[in-house]
C-alpha cells in the first residue's frame, strides 16, 4: 500500500476513469466513421469488418502481456506508454492514404497496433488499484474505473 492520503488515491482513480473513457472512445471511433471510410477507401462490408476486427485481435493478444508489463514496470509507466502508443496509432489511422492498393492492409496493421496499445489499459489499472487502494475500497475503485467505458459510450453518442 502506498503511504499517501486517501485524496491522492481517489485522484488517481478519477484519472484512470478518464483514461478508461478515452480508451473506449479510441476503440470505437472508427465505427462512427466506418461508412465514410468504407466509401473513401472503396471497402466492402467484409473488408471493413477485417479492419474493425484487427483492433480486437491486437487488444485480445496483448492484454495478458500488458498485465505482466504493469507488474514489472508499474502501472504509471505502462499506462503512460500505452496512451502514447494508442494516440500515435489513432493519428496514424488518419494518415493512411486512400488511393493506394494496400490501403486496407495498412488500415488493418494500424488498427491491430492500436489495439495492442489499448490492451494495457485495464490490466495496468487493476495493478494500480491493487497497489494504491485498500482492500475494502477496491470494488468501488474498480467500478469507477470501469465506469469510464460507460462515460466514453455516452460521449460517443452526442
Amino acid at each position: 500500500m502506498k503511504p499517501f492520503g486517501g485524496q491522492l488515491r481517489w485522484a488517481l482513480i478519477l484519472y484512470v476513469f478518464l483514461i478508461s473513457a478515452m480508451s473506449y472512445l479510441d476503440r470505437v471511433n472508427l465505427s462512427i466513421a466506418g461508412p465514410t471510410i468504407q466509401k473513401e477507401f472503396g471497402l466492402t462490408d467484409l473488408q471493413l469488418g477485417y479492419v474493425f476486427t484487427a483492433l480486437i485481435c491486437g487488444y485480445a493478444l496483448f492484454q495478458a502481456p500488458g498485465g505482466r508489463l504493469a507488474d514489472l514496470f508499474g502501472p504509471r509507466r505502462v499506462l503512460t506508454f500505452g496512451i502514447l502508443w494508442w494516440s500515435f496509432f489513432t493519428a496514424l489511422t488518419a494518415l493512411v492514404p486512400a488511393g493506394i492498393a494496400s490501403a486496407m492492409y495498412l488500415l488493418i496493421l494500424v488498427r491491430f497496433l492500436l489495439g495492442s496499445g489499448e490492451a494495457v489499459m485495464f490490466p495496468a489499472s487493476n495493478r494500480l488499484v491493487a497497489s494504491w487502494i485498500p482492500t475494502h475500497d477496491r470494488g468501488i475503485a474498480n467500478g469507477i474505473v470501469f465506469g469510464g467505458v460507460g462515460a466514453g459510450s455516452a460521449w460517443r453518442r452526442r
